[in-house]
């Protein structure tokens, strides 16, 4: 039947024979290959919309919400619910089972990017046919994954998890929401592009770019630069992981050999660290847009697989904190007429950031 099901004029015939309540009962098996096959059926199935209805009535959805823990059917099933939510009455079990749109979000960030690009066309279709169906999404905490994709999925993924983003912006259930958090709300521009701004090009003032002005770097391209985040390449250390300088071309930021072109400092967030993911968001979707003479500059950024990897402008002179607190040896404590200074530059500073 999995070979029949994949043509088209055989569909149609498959649901007439009354064989479709005998490929559900099939999920129920514990022979695995067995539930794999009844799965490969229903996917081909789903193609017809006919068919879909059917599969729907006879209670489909519910059966398929446990086969997305199983990463080697989650592929299958996310695209027999895709296809299952083209028609209004459809979306509506899809919205309304029971754990089913809590699997569709966990693809967010277990998927590949496949299977998170149906994810994303799945939840934009809910969330544009009723206001509830954008509480229930916003239930399941998906702003820091849509917030992700929004630059790191594939095109589709990126244009529709923006406006996943602008559907739940405004709802009354965002405000009161811990997980809509301040990230969230500067990203609704254009993501990233792969130019940066030159220090000759910032204004004197500061302001708030139209867009990033961010590089994404690849995993591999920041371990040349650090020459492998070799140890004696660190900088700083804290909670959320190390700082490292690295060493990239002053026009394109591609990596360079140590001692050649624009150091600069890379952050590397702690795998572990239970804020790094909201750390990483807002710097990347804040910084990445403001541009003031008196705050360092974000030059770009890597998330890779759980890489997560923040590039700055080095500051030659060290961080303020080394300043303030004197954690740098033999040096002398800035002078009060110094503090003063920084205070009225962090000051002059702070409109830009409140934007």
């Amino acid at each position: 039947m999995e070979i029949l099901s994949g043509h088209q004029h055989f569909r149609s015939k498959i649901s007439a024979s009354d064989a479709l309540p005998s490929v559900l009962k099939l999920l129920d098996s514990q022979n695995k290959n067995i539930q794999g096959q009844a799965i490969k059926v229903l996917y081909n199935l789903s193609f017809d919309k006919e068919v879909c209805s059917e599969m729907v009535s006879l209670d489909c959805i519910p059966k398929l919400v446990p086969f997305f823990e199983d990463s080697a059917l989650t592929g299958n099933c996310i695209f027999i619910l895709k296809n299952l939510c083209d028609t209004e009455g459809d979306r509506i079990s899809v919205a309304e089972t029971n754990g089913c749109i809590a699997s569709i979000v966990k693809v967010l960030d277990t998927g590949t990017k496949e299977e998170r690009e149906h994810a994303v066309d799945i939840l934009l279709s809910l969330c544009s046919q009723r206001i509830d169906y954008c509480h229930l999404v916003l239930h399941e905490g998906v702003i820091p994954a849509l917030v992700l994709l929004s630059v790191n999925g594939t095109e589709r993924a990126r244009k529709n998890s923006m406006q996943i983003l602008l559907l739940l912006r405004d709802i009354d259930y965002v405000h009161d929401h811990d997980c809509y958090s301040s990230c969230a709300t500067s990203i609704f521009s254009e993501a990233t592009t792969s130019t940066f701004q030159s220090k000759d090009d910032r204004s004197t003032e500061g302001h708030i770019l139209e867009t990033s002005n961010l590089r994404v770097f690849r995993f591999a391209e920041l371990k040349t630069a650090t020459r492998n985040f070799s140890p004696e390449e660190i900088i700083g250390e804290g909670s959320f992981g190390n700082i490292f300088s690295g060493w990239v071309d002053e026009k394109t930021l591609a990596p360079c050999k140590a001692g050649t072109g624009m150091i600069v400092s890379i952050k590397k967030l702690d795998p572990e660290g239970l804020l790094r993911v909201r750390e990483w968001q807002s710097e990347v979707y804040f910084l990445g847009r403001l541009s003031h003479p008196n705050l360092v500059n974000l030059l770009g950024y890597c998330c890779e697989g759980n890489e997560l990897l923040l590039v700055y402008e080095y500051m030659q002179n060290g961080s303020l904190e080394n300043h303030l607190f004197i954690k740098i040896p033999n040096k002398e404590p800035l002078s009060w007429d110094n503090r003063i200074k920084i205070a009225i530059g962090a000051a002059q500073a702070w409109p830009s950031c409140t934007v």
